[in-house]
């Protein structure tokens, strides 16, 4: 396993316990460059809008009463995220920098947020060329698994430790899944993890060897389809991707490098803008020399129809419609593909 960093840790939003009313104050340093712009507390666990508030020489404040603690994702004008927060009972501060801090979650979180840069630093330490380099990051990413596992595990009946559970879950199975919700049923009454199960039922339907799904996008007065850019008798590579996303970005020389060498051999290429706005996917266009057909404004009627959680997400399509393929990148993607058209 190749890795130059850890990735962020994506946690959601909540619920944990019922209890009495208290009141939170959130203090967040987002820097004077926000001044006057709108900055939103979002729910991690269903994307609601939480609050809403104005920067004001570099920093906003939230306050309001709480009951239950609630993990939230700190956004400026609905951009990207400058971190994260549990609203929890008490004086709550925020910066960028050390994450959030002031009440017992809270630290837990910053301690994370400690971790993973330290251990972001070491990867990008190890010298790429050593012989042992590839060693050396496995042995980094067990120790930091290892960490995150034991403090999910310590914290699997509050916010932390369910997103934290929430996060391990991408590389669980369903039945996997299923055993978690029932050692530790607190975490059934969280609305992501139960779109996370589904979607991983749903991925299972669409998997390799199973058909695939056909869909509609409505576009301009029109109606996309992806079976109206199979061609009979062709395989098709359709790629699920977006615009801000980096791996998809990565991944275009890739698929570039499979059609000129197997486009002449019977292989088509679609994608299918997800998750995007229309003006961003043409510009990402533009900039990646994109050349097949691509769905756009597909939002999420096709990542919900084949249970995608994350992108790129591609599949391989074989002349009698089945998936031959999915969820691989790079080398491996080049294998399946040369594998099933060998």
């Amino acid at each position: 396993m190749k890795l130059s960093s850890i990735a962020p840790i994506c946690l959601l939003a909540l619920v944990a316990s019922c209890g009495q009313a208290d009141r939170y104050k959130l203090t967040a340093n987002v820097n004077e460059k926000h001044n006057d712009k709108e900055v939103l507390l979002i729910s991690r666990n269903n994307g609601d809008t939480i609050q809403r508030a104005t920067v004001a020489a570099g920093t906003v404040v939230f306050e309001d009463e709480i009951t239950t603690p609630m993990l939230v994702q700190i956004r400026v004008n609905g951009g990207p995220s400058l971190g994260q927060a549990v609203l929890e009972a008490g004086e709550i501060t925020f910066a960028s920098e050390t994450g959030a801090t002031g009440t017992a979650l809270n630290d837990v979180l910053g301690q994370l947020t400690a971790y993973q840069k330290g251990i972001n630093e070491r990867m990008s330490a190890i010298n790429k060329d050593d012989a042992d380099a590839e060693q050396k990051q496995e042995e980094i990413y067990n120790e930091y698994e290892a960490y995150t596992d034991s403090v999910m595990n310590a914290n699997i009946d509050n916010p932390v430790g369910a997103s934290l559970f929430m996060n391990k879950a991408y590389g669980l199975s369903v039945a996997e899944i299923e055993a978690a919700l029932n050692d530790h049923p607190s975490l059934k009454s969280y609305t992501a993890i139960e779109k996370q199960l589904n979607s991983k039922k749903i991925a299972e339907e669409t998997g390799e060897g199973k058909p695939y799904k056909d869909f509609e996008v409505p576009y301009n007065g029109t109606t996309q389809t992806l079976s109206g850019l199979m061609q009979p008798g062709h395989y098709t590579l359709v790629d699920f991707w977006a615009s801000w996303c980096g791996p998809c970005r990565r991944e275009i020389p890739v698929i570039k490098e499979i059609l000129n060498e197997y486009g002449p051999k019977g292989l088509d290429v679609v994608g299918v803008a997800v998750w995007d706005q229309v003006p961003e996917t043409e510009k990402a266009m533009k900039e990646l020399d994109i050349t097949w057909p691509v769905i756009m404004d597909a939002k999420t009627i096709p990542t919900d129809m084949y249970g995608i959680l994350g992108i790129p997400t591609i599949i391989l399509i074989g002349p009698d419609g089945t998936i031959l393929s999915r969820g691989k990148q790079g080398q491996a993607l080049k294998d399946a593909v040369a594998e099933a058209m060998k």
